[in-house]
């Protein structure tokens, strides 16, 4: 720790404010817009090279994003000109160690101003001591990442599988033609018609109502001061939101956002959940339907065209009553269960991964950040845990 020094945030980098890019400006390309809280779009210039560091400075302030390409930082942000030096992904983690939040000088909006918060006291390691520093939550992070990536594509091919069997129906159509129906085997090909009724259906399929084979309600109300940084996961309309003392669902539920711009949004949430009245819960209650369909067939369907409002979309029961839901035959739908869930399943552990991933990354990088803890017992905790 001798080689440690106290400084202020000023002394490590130099933030400055991001950079106006109205909606009719901007120009199709692959440069990342970032707002506050992360990307909004894309771009045909960018503003600053990467890699570079953002935080938000209006609307929601604090926190941190590392950006590995080029960039356009909006000017709801407050973006990294100068490093002075240290090392980019250890500016990165001490700006999320901060908690600016004491910072706000917005009346209504939260607002930071660059000028306030670069006396801030930090400890700054030497240089070696960053780059270890960097190794270790970076590979927290990487980890993290390779979780989400993988999570896209196995949601893809549950997705891709979906939309094979009952939006297109290739394997009736191959069957029609006289063909096996390909990436399939010849017992789950039998359980496909060879045909199409008038309607334009496989044959002995049908179209029904979502309340015919649901029980649709709201969450529960749960106040803001209640949710706490611990204990079962809280859904609200995007997801997670908190977490809070007891759960409502053992299982995980497909939700429907009712209110406000995500209105319509379909989403998993994990099991042991707490369900805000944010969201509604499609409860099952035919024995033949599976929730894998299910929140496959209403993410397929686009609900935000069932929304109502016009001041604030939103998404009621009754609303729901008018949506059309494909009823397959039993049998395939309880192929389908089989053939996905094992890959909803791997999602399900590697967020359960992740999150015990993010937890630990953000126990030890206060720690790391203020000398408490040293890089080798930090490494032997993320050893155990990737």
């Amino acid at each position: 720790m001798t080689e440690w020094r106290n400084a202020q945030l000023g002394d490590v980098l130099t933030l400055q404010r991001g950079f106006d890019l109205p909606l009719q400006n901007r120009k199709i390309g692959t440069v990342p817009i970032v707002g506050s809280t992360g990307a909004v779009g894309k771009h045909s210039e960018y503003k600053v090279k990467g890699p570079g560091v953002v935080i938000g400075r209006s609307g929601s302030i604090g926190g941190g994003q590392l950006i590995s390409e080029d960039f356009w930082p909006l000017n709801t942000t407050l973006w990294v000109k100068d490093f002075k030096g240290n090392n980019v992904q250890y500016c990165y983690y001490l700006i999320k160690s901060i908690d600016f939040s004491t910072y706000n000088v917005g009346s209504g909006v939260p607002t930071l101003n660059r000028n306030h918060i670069h006396p801030h006291p930090v400890l700054l390691a030497p240089e070696h001591e960053q780059k270890a520093i960097s190794s270790v939550l970076g590979a927290l992070d990487n980890k993290i990442e390779n979780n989400r990536k993988m999570n896209e594509t196995l949601e893809e091919m549950a997705r891709a599988i979906f939309k094979s069997w009952f939006v297109d129906f290739d394997p009736v159509h191959a069957k029609a033609a006289g063909n096996a129906p390909a990436h399939m085997d010849a017992d789950t090909a039998a359980l496909f018609p060879s045909s199409f009724s008038d309607d334009g259906l496989p044959v002995g399929w049908v179209n029904g109502y979502l309340k015919d084979f649901t029980n649709i309600v709201y969450g529960k109300n749960l106040p803001t001061k209640q949710l706490a940084i611990s204990g079962y996961p809280v859904f609200g309309g995007n997801g997670v939101i908190g977490f809070h003392s007891e759960f409502l669902y053992e299982e995980p539920q497909v939700l429907v956002a009712c209110r406000g711009a995500a209105s319509g949004k379909v989403i998993r949430s994990l099991p042991f959940s707490f369900v805000t009245n944010n969201s509604l819960v499609i409860r099952i209650n035919s024995p033949h339907l599976n929730r894998f369909f299910l929140e496959l067939y209403l993410k397929d369907l686009t609900l935000e065209g069932f929304t109502t409002g016009s001041a604030q979309p939103q998404m009621t029961i009754a609303n729901m009553d008018a949506v059309k839901l494909l009823n397959p035959k039993k049998e395939i739908l309880s192929c389908f269960k089989t053939t996905v869930e094992p890959l909803f399943n791997k999602v399900l552990a590697n967020d359960e991964e992740t999150q015990t991933l993010a937890e630990l990354r953000d126990t030890i990088l206060p720690k790391l950040m203020s000398g408490e803890i040293r890089v080798a017992d930090a490494e032997r905790e993320v050893k155990a845990a990737v």
